[in-house]
């Protein structure tokens, strides 16, 4: 498993739900005889992930 973060943090001025899109290119190679594969899109208020819940 691994993560990426956006370089500089960015401030959301406002409380209200906003619309926002992205784009990014990946390749999920499963490797045989393992679980299922997958992306993950989150918005996180820390970069510290180390009391996350899976």
């Amino acid at each position: 498993m691994g993560h990426a973060f956006f370089k500089k943090p960015f401030e959301f001025t406002s409380a209200e739900s906003l619309s926002f899109s992205t784009h990014f290119v990946c390749a999920l190679v499963p490797k045989p005889g393992s679980g299922g594969h997958g992306i993950a899109f989150v918005l996180s208020a820390s970069i510290d992930l180390s009391h996350a819940d899976a």
